[in-house]
């Protein structure tokens, strides 16, 4: 195993500390040793063991407890987190036990710290068929790399190099125990399914496969960096008028394979979840080609896309808003508003943003009929006309605090201030922002 020696050795001088993933199997109890039987001049970092418990066998605790006995004999920190999985119908309870796995792990870490988890080749080649079954692209037949971004730090897999029969040999060898999980033989589960169904006949007629599909999959990764350079290129192209949309004309000036690019380059920045192909030819022929001022609305798990003239929307579900209750509000002290609609702030001001005579003031939300006058207008206009002017989206006006004193709008927060209630120099004023 001098190769795990070699490439720990390389780490970056900036990680503090290796979190190892310890389930108590035989994968990450070889890596647990091969980190314990390291001198400490090789490895450089503060080595600490976690156990994720996730309480779904009634071994949980019995399997904490050998895990705990294991690092106590190989002088190593452990530490034990129990977790919660809950999955609706329909989902994967191996891929929701996943998430909230990774999730623990990255409660854990401090900036540039690293998890190493004992994934090996057999792993990266089930992934690659689970993900072709999929009908996966590039980017999920990329499988997984040696080291990636992690929460604050990084994610290492040292032992893809090898292959699930030689960490065996070593364990035997080491005369290790482990635990060894009976959900792992259930086939009802696709990756055991493949793992116990599948691989073995493919290995039987191609005893090379293992590799070949690793290699494989770093053929995917390179093809998914290219194509990633080419989305930001387009990317930059197609910036929209409002920060985080793209420019519906300069979308449809690409052919369709790079609008798709470009849209799960584009949802994946926002961190959104990416949508099955169907949904993109949705957005593509419905919402794209839709007219300038149709109001189209395309929607999957989390996510929103939206059109408003050229600037192309993804956005978080909008809460339903029927506010029609006045607000009071103390300009000295912040207001959170209701329905999720951000939190209204004043600052303390001379000569800069609202001047009113009290600093109580009340807080509403557009009902439709009502007239401002902006400063820098000849007259007013109906508030309706005015965010046609300013370019608010439609499902965004009555969601807006429109700010009143003694019945008179005087602000439309984050747009404009009555004429007459504009700060002038060495005027008191506030200067109103929503958070």
């Amino acid at each position: 195993m001098s190769y795990i020696e070699a490439i720990l050795a390389q780490l970056p001088d900036n990680i503090k500390t290796l979190w190892l993933a310890y389930s108590g199997g035989v994968d990450s109890h070889v890596l647990l040793h091969i980190l314990a039987m390291q001198s400490p001049h090789k490895i450089r970092h503060k080595i600490q063991v976690v156990h994720i418990n996730h309480g779904l066998n009634s071994k949980s605790q019995s399997w904490d407890q050998h895990c705990a006995d294991v690092c106590h004999q190989l002088k190593l920190p452990y530490q034990s987190i129990s977790i919660g999985v809950h999955h609706k119908a329909g989902e994967s309870l191996e891929a929701v036990a996943r998430h909230a796995r990774y999730q623990a792990l990255a409660s854990m870490m401090h900036s540039d710290d690293c998890v190493l988890t004992a994934h090996h080749q057999n792993d990266q080649a089930e992934t690659l068929l689970l993900q072709l079954l999929r009908g996966a692209g590039v980017k999920g037949c990329s499988a997984m790399p040696l080291i990636a971004p992690f929460a604050k730090g990084y994610l290492y897999r040292p032992l893809l190099n090898f292959n699930r029969e030689q960490l065996r040999q070593y364990a035997q060898q080491q005369g290790l125990q482990w635990i060894e999980d009976e959900s792992n033989d259930d086939t009802r589960f696709d990756r055991n399914f493949i793992r116990h169904k599948i691989m073995p006949t493919i290995v039987k007629r191609y005893p090379g496969a293992l590799k070949s599909l690793s290699r494989s999959t770093k053929h995917f990764a390179e093809a998914d960096q290219l194509l990633t350079e080419l989305a930001e290129q387009d990317y930059k192209n197609c910036l929209g008028s409002v920060k985080n949309t793209l420019s519906i004309g300069a979308l449809l000036k690409l052919n369709l394979a790079r609008q798709r690019l470009l849209l799960r380059y584009w949802l994946e920045a926002l961190s959104f979840v990416i949508p099955h192909t169907r949904k993109l030819a949705h957005i593509q022929q419905d919402v794209l080609y839709s007219r300038v001022d149709a109001m189209p609305l395309i929607t999957w798990s989390g996510v929103e896309v939206r059109r408003y003239r050229d600037n192309l929307y993804a956005m978080a579900p909008l809460c339903p808003h029927k506010q029609r209750k006045t607000l009071a509000w103390d300009l000295t002290k912040a207001l959170r508003l209701p329905n999720n609609l951000g939190i209204l702030q004043a600052q303390a001001s001379l000569g800069q943003g609202l001047k009113t005579p009290s600093s109580t003031l009340e807080v509403r939300f557009r009902h439709g009929g009502e007239r401002f006058h902006p400063a820098g207008r000849v007259q007013s206009q109906t508030l309706k006309k005015l965010l046609q002017d300013w370019s608010v989206p439609p499902w965004q006006r009555d969601r807006i605090p429109l700010l009143y004193y003694d019945q008179h709008l005087i602000c439309v927060v984050g747009y404009n201030i009555h004429k007459d209630f504009i700060a002038q120099s060495n005027q008191k004023s506030w200067q109103v922002r929503l958070c």
